[in-house]
């Protein structure tokens, strides 16, 4: 039944974006979150999105864009079937998101909406497998007591502002919330640019200030509710965690654009996302590429 459900409201949402978008100016974009970059393979341990965007037909500084993503979170014992060792659930979610995003000057805002499904119909279990056999010669994981299948909405918004402090030089900062049932939380960004890199072209490609450069950020992140720590609110799920609220994750990296490619690479460095995790902070690289279609 939420399989089915989650099929038809991608299908609806698919509509209802096209219906809004011109191709003329417009983005293709994939990015990998990963772990193994650093040899880890655990918490949150892999995300796969891909993105299409374009301006508005009516309205140059506003953009449509679209994302598939996927995300998979397991634990650091991850062969073991006893759940009383386990620091993390294992969780996945696959997901479609819509965003609106008004760009005007120094400033941005965005709001988003999307709708996902977790447990066996995200696909998470398959495809860490598969992927663990084929490439790295690994055994299946246990994916014991997994998070069950779920339909699941969020709505969030952001609101970004930019400053220039000198002339590749900027300073930015990004307030936002989300509420739903994958998470609710309220986060707070903030970002150093170099070399004239704008943070509102790496956030939306249609953006028209494309000068490569290097960022270094820090978000912070307050949580009401994590699906992937405490599972659903009905409390359905046979294992979960106690939530650590407050989250810190330190960023840098380069984004450059050459034609109308743009490449960026931004390593990660989070905090606690429960009181149980054995490692106090998780490693992970964000690696992604862009075509621009102008």
């Amino acid at each position: 039944m939420h399989q089915r459900i989650f099929k038809y409201s991608l299908s609806l949402t698919f509509i209802f974006f096209l219906s809004f978008c011109s191709f003329g100016q417009s983005y293709w974009h994939f990015q990998n979150d990963n772990d193994l970059y650093f040899s880890k393979d655990y918490y949150y341990s892999n995300g796969l999105f891909l993105n299409f965007g374009s301006v508005s037909k009516n309205d140059k500084n506003l953009s449509y864009h679209f994302e598939l993503g996927q995300e998979i979170y397991n634990p650091s014992f991850r062969y073991l079937t006893d759940t009383k060792s386990y620091d993390y659930p294992y969780s996945g979610y696959l997901y479609l998101k819509s965003k609106r995003i008004k760009t005007q000057l120094d400033r941005s805002s965005e709001l988003s909406l999307s709708i996902g499904i977790s447990g066996n119909a995200s696909l998470a279990k398959q495809l860490q497998n598969w992927y663990h056999n084929t490439f790295l010669g690994l055994d299946n994981l246990a994916w014991v007591d997994a998070m069950p299948q779920k339909l699941l909405i969020d709505l969030s918004y952001s609101f970004t502002r930019e400053w220039t402090l000198e002339k590749d030089l900027k300073f930015a900062m990004e307030t936002g919330a989300q509420l739903g049932l994958v998470k609710t939380y309220l986060q707070h960004r903030a970002f150093l640019l170099l070399n004239g890199l704008s943070i509102l072209s790496v956030n939306n490609p249609t953006y028209q200030n494309r000068q490569s450069g290097f960022l270094i950020g820090v978000q912070q992140q307050y949580f009401f509710h994590d699906f992937m720590i405490q599972g659903p609110l009905d409390h359905s799920n046979t294992f979960e965690r106690e939530l650590k609220p407050y989250r810190i994750t330190f960023m840098a990296g380069p984004v450059f654009y050459i034609n109308n490619w743009a490449v960026k690479a931004i390593w990660n460095y989070r905090s606690k996302d429960n009181s149980s995790q054995r490692h106090p902070w998780h490693p992970y690289m964000s690696i992604g590429i862009t075509k621009l279609m102008l």
